[in-house]
């Protein structure tokens, strides 16, 4: 009797499926992964953008004299101020724009004594919601002793905004006048 060397047609069916079983599962481990990669990724990047605009924001009105604030504007100064706006300029400016759409917004900081140059804090982030508000003890102050800085980062709009990879962190911290 002759008998052929080989595999039967049922044996191979067996083993290809067996394989898109493992590759399936494989690639939707590998896939879960990468998400969570990805996510892991943006969120250090929302938390470093936001806790490094939060430490110079901090840094400039802790060591203020003064400050006044307008809308999500404050300005610093380096001497008393009777009533806001006062008549003389501001040492720095901390503003706060709220992206729209493409447009991340951002928050920034103009250095007016040092010529006016503006620098932004934030990068490869969007500004999603942004306040800032102040308040004295004794409510006896004409002007702001304690400043607080109320902000929500996001993922850059570039990005593809899927439930995945949304990433969304709020900050907020309140900073006392040191100089007041």
């Amino acid at each position: 009797m002759y008998k052929e060397k080989g595999f039967t047609f049922i044996e191979l069916l067996v083993v290809l499926s067996v394989i898109g079983t493992v590759l399936g599962i494989g690639i939707t481990i590998l896939s879960s992964t990468l998400r969570s990669s990805t996510k892991a990724t943006l969120s250090n990047t929302v938390k470093q953008a936001g806790d490094f605009a939060t430490e110079r924001m901090v840094r400039s009105i802790r060591n203020a004299i003064d400050v006044c604030l307008s809308g999500n504007q404050i300005d610093i100064y380096g001497s008393k101020v009777v009533t806001c706006p006062p008549s003389f300029q501001p040492i720095e400016r901390l503003r706060c724009e709220v992206g729209v759409g493409n447009n991340n917004g951002g928050l920034y900081r103009t250095d007016i004594a040092g010529g006016g140059a503006e620098t932004r804090l934030t990068s490869n982030v969007k500004v999603n919601a942004c306040n800032f508000s102040w308040s004295c003890s004794g409510g006896t102050c004409s002007v702001p002793k304690r400043v607080t800085l109320d902000f929500t980062l996001k993922q850059d709009a570039l990005i593809l905004d899927s439930a995945d990879t949304k990433v969304e962190i709020p900050f907020k911290t309140e900073v006392t006048l040191r100089n007041f």
